[in-house]
């Protein structure tokens, strides 16, 4: 904002202007923000292996469990999440 401001007041005074720094344009899915994880993350999968552990102190069959992990629009991980299970009656 200051750079177009003494842009504007070097015009307006007849002097040479200040160089503006040209940014490059970057598509939105360029973005480093969208990058999407493909690799499994370590800190994730203790999370879910520490969630079955609960599970498995608290009686629960684990076999029988999907977990599926996921921000808003990235996979994070899962277990056995592809397998239908039905619920309990």
């Amino acid at each position: 904002m200051l750079d177009l401001l003494a842009f504007t007041l070097a015009n307006l005074l007849g002097k040479t202007p200040p160089s503006i720094e040209v940014v490059p344009i970057v598509a939105w899915q360029e973005a480093k923000v969208f990058d999407v994880p493909t690799q499994s993350d370590p800190v994730v999968e203790r999370i879910i292996g520490d969630y079955l552990k609960n599970l498995a102190s608290l009686g629960v069959s684990t076999d029988k469990q999907g977990i599926w992990l996921q921000s808003d629009w990235a996979y994070l991980g899962d277990h056995q999440a592809k397998t239908l299970y039905r619920p309990p009656l």
